[in-house]
C-alpha cells in the first residue's frame, strides 16, 4: 500500500481535490481509502461516504492537528493495510505553520488557494516547503496577474515541487474526463457503425476501458489487447488473474510504440494477436504529448502499418493544440511545467491548428482524419464545460 499525505489551510479545497482524485482512481480499479485529521469537527466524512470512498476521521481537539497526525498516522496506515487499500490518502487540517504534516518516503501534497493572498506562500512553512506537489485552487476568482504572482511565490518557497493549478471555472481538471469519455464514444461509434471488432490500446496503464468493452455478458469487441511497458504488463497480468479475466479475449502484452519492427512493435502485435480479416481500433490516451513530434510522426506510421495488417480501421487518441494564442496560455504553461516536474519528463504541443494535425496524420498513412472539439460533445455526453475554448482534441483517423 502507498501513502499520500495531503495538507493545506482550512477551506482551501483539500477534500474536493481528494474526492476527484479518489473517484478517478477508483474508476481505474485502484482501491483508495482516506483518513481525515481535523480540529474540532468535520462534515467531510459524509462527502467521502456519499462517493463510496472508505474514510476514517480523527479530531485533534486541543492539540495541534499536525502533532495529532504524527501521533496517529501509524494506526491509520495499519487500518489501510487491514482494509487492503492500494492507496491511503491522509488529509490534515494544517493549522500549525511550524510543523510538517508530511512523512518521508511518501508523496507529499500541499493544497493552497489563490484567495489567501499573494504573500501567503511565504508564511505557510514546512507544509508547503516540504511538499512534492503543490495544488493551487480557486484560480477562477482572482485575476490572471494574481494567479501568475501566486504561482511564482509558491515556486520561490519550494522550487523543487511540481505546481498544479486547479480551476473549476475555466475547466482545468475536467480535461481527463472529457478526453476519456470522448474516446469511449468514438470507439463505440466505430464498433456499432463501422464494423470494428478488435482493439489495441497502447500504454493504457490501469485504465478500465478494456474491462468495460470485454467484461460484460455481451462484450462490445471480440478481442482487446493492452500493450504496455514490461513493469506495467506484469502488474496488470497479476490483477487480471486475480479478477478472473479471460486471457483469450483480453490480452496484456509488452510493446515498444516507437519500434517499427520486431516482436514488441505494434505492427507485429497486430499481425500475431489479432484476426487479419477483422477491422481494428488502435488507441492511445495521454501518451503522445510526452513525445516530441520527431517521435510522434513515426509512431503514427507504425499505427497505420499495424492497421494495414488487419482489415483496416481507426486510430483514436487525444491531442493538445499549441497554447500560444489561448486566453489562458499563462496558466496552461504553468500546468505544463508542473506536469514536466511531476513526471520528470517533457510534454509537447505538436500542432497549432487541427488542420496541421490532420495533414500530419494523412502524411503518416491515414486516409482521413478529424480532430474533435469537446464543445461538440458537451450535451450528448454530459461533459463538464469550460469557459474558454479548449485546447484538447480527440483524434479520429481512418485508414
Amino acid at each position: 500500500m502507498k501513502l499520500v499525505t495531503v495538507a493545506g489551510p482550512p477551506s482551501c479545497g483539500k477534500t474536493s481535490v481528494i474526492l476527484r482524485v479518489a473517484e478517478g482512481l477508483s474508476t481505474a480499479g485502484v482501491k483508495v481509502g482516506v483518513v481525515k485529521f481535523d480540529c474540532l469537527s468535520s462534515d467531510d466524512q459524509q462527502r467521502y461516504e456519499k462517493s463510496g470512498i472508505p474514510v476514517k476521521t480523527g479530531l485533534s481537539g486541543g492539540l495541534c492537528p499536525d502533532h495529532f497526525f504524527i501521533a496517529n498516522i501509524e494506526g491509520a496506515v495499519q487500518w489501510g493495510v487491514g482494509q487492503g487499500f492500494d492507496l491511503l490518502i491522509s488529509e490534515s487540517a494544517g493549522l500549525c505553520n511550524r510543523c510538517s504534516p508530511h512523512v518521508s518516503e511518501a508523496l507529499a501534497v500541499c493544497v493552497i488557494d489563490n484567495l489567501s493572498g499573494v504573500h501567503t506562500p511565504r508564511k505557510i512553512g514546512p507544509m508547503l516547503k516540504t511538499a512534492d506537489l503543490v495544488v493551487i485552487t480557486k484560480g477562477d476568482i482572482v485575476s490572471q496577474a494574481e494567479r501568475e504572482v501566486f504561482a511564482f511565490r509558491v515556486r520561490q518557497v519550494n522550487p523543487r515541487a511540481a505546481v498544479l493549478p486547479v480551476n473549476g471555472l475555466t475547466g482545468q481538471g475536467t480535461m481527463l474526463l472529457q478526453r476519456h469519455r470522448m474516446i469511449d464514444e468514438r470507439l463505440e461509434n466505430a464498433i456499432r457503425n463501422h464494423g470494428v471488432t478488435q482493439v489495441i490500446e497502447v500504454a493504457a496503464g490501469l485504465s478500465p476501458r478494456g474491462l468495460r468493452f470485454t467484461g460484460s455478458d455481451a462484450p462490445l469487441v471480440k478481442r482487446y489487447v493492452e500493450a504496455d511497458l514490461p513493469g506495467m504488463v506484469a502488474h496488470k497480468q497479476s490483477i487480471m488473474t486475480d479478477i478472473g479475466v479471460d486471457p483469450a479475449a483480453h490480452r496484456i502484452v509488452t510493446c515498444n510504440a516507437l519500434a517499427s519492427e520486431g516482436p514488441r512493435s505494434i505492427p507485429h502485435i497486430a499481425l500475431h494477436e489479432l484476426d487479419p480479416n477483422e477491422r481494428t481500433a488502435i488507441i492511445t490516451e495521454g501518451l503522445i504529448n510526452y513525445f516530441p513530434l520527431a517521435d510522434v510522426s513515426p509512431m503514427w506510421r507504425n499505427f497505420s502499418s499495424a492497421l494495414a495488417n488487419t482489415a483496416g480501421g481507426v486510430y483514436l487518441s487525444d491531442a493538445h493544440l499549441d497554447a500560444a494564442s489561448h486566453p489562458q496560455s499563462g496558466m496552461v504553461n504553468v500546468f505544463k511545467r508542473g506536469l514536466d516536474l511531476a513526471t520528470r519528463s517533457s510534454t509537447h504541443f505538436h500542432h497549432s491548428t487541427s488542420d496541421e494535425a490532420v495533414a500530419a496524420l494523412q502524411h503518416s498513412g491515414f486516409a482521413t482524419a478529424r480532430l474533435h472539439d469537446p464543445a461538440d460533445f458537451l450535451d450528448r455526453l454530459d461533459l463538464p464545460g469550460t469557459r474558454d475554448a479548449s485546447l484538447l482534441r480527440v483524434i479520429e483517423a481512418w485508414t
